[in-house]
Parts: structure tokens; sequence; C-alpha cells
């Protein structure tokens, strides 16, 4: 099962309790308590600790990496970023005899590719 982040709210929920159960006499339920302060600034505080956790695991993966992480990744391998570059050569299609156009976008418009089938 993969891990839910928790809520902000659901943080401060588990906060507040834990508050309760371990200060005699306090209650972080309590609107302007310092207690509950307290608890909305640990809670504020943890949820960006998540946060930073899910961006983490996304990260370490390459699939998953932001653009720069990514570099970083293919220099550990030794694998340097080229540009893209069209693609040549011939294709070789077997089927029915037909007519089929093969349509690609160019940066100049819409050009058209008529391809003769193979029997």
């Amino acid at each position: 099962m993969a891990f839910q982040r928790p809520t902000l709210s659901e943080i401060i929920a588990r906060v507040e309790g834990d508050i309760n159960a371990r200060v005699p006499d306090g209650d972080s339920r309590l609107r302007r308590s310092l207690l509950a302060v307290i608890a909305r600034i640990v809670a504020g505080t943890a949820h960006g600790l998540y946060g930073f956790l899910d961006w983490l695991s996304r990260q370490i993966i390459a699939d998953t990496a932001e653009d720069e992480l990514l570099q970083t990744h293919a220099s550990w391998w030794g694998v340097e970023r080229i540009l893209a570059s069209p693609a040549t050569g011939d294709v070789d299609l077997l089927g029915q005899m037909a007519r089929i156009f093969l349509l690609r976008q160019c940066c100049n418009g819409l050009m058209v590719c008529n391809l003769k089938l193979i029997r």
C-alpha cells in the first residue's frame, strides 16, 4: 500500500492530541491558547517536511525527476544531453495494397509524405 501524505488538518489534530496527552492541565483545543499556537507551528513544520520528502522521492527516480536533477542523474553515468534531431531513413510496411499518407507537423506548417506499400 502506498504511503498517503497526511493533510495539514490531520497533522494539527495529531499534534494537538499529543500535546493534550503529555501536558497536564493543558488544552491545545482552546482557540487562543499558547499550546494551540505551538501545535499549529509544529504541524506546519511537519507538513513542510512531508512536502519536501514527497518532492525528494520524485527526484530519486530518473523518470519523475525535474530537468536539473535529471541532468545530474545522467552525469553520474557519463551521459550528456544531446539536442533533439529529426529522424531520417526508409520505412518498409507490409499490408494490403493501398495508399498511405504520413502526416507530420513541421515548424512551417503541415507536411504530407506519401509512402508506398510493399506486398
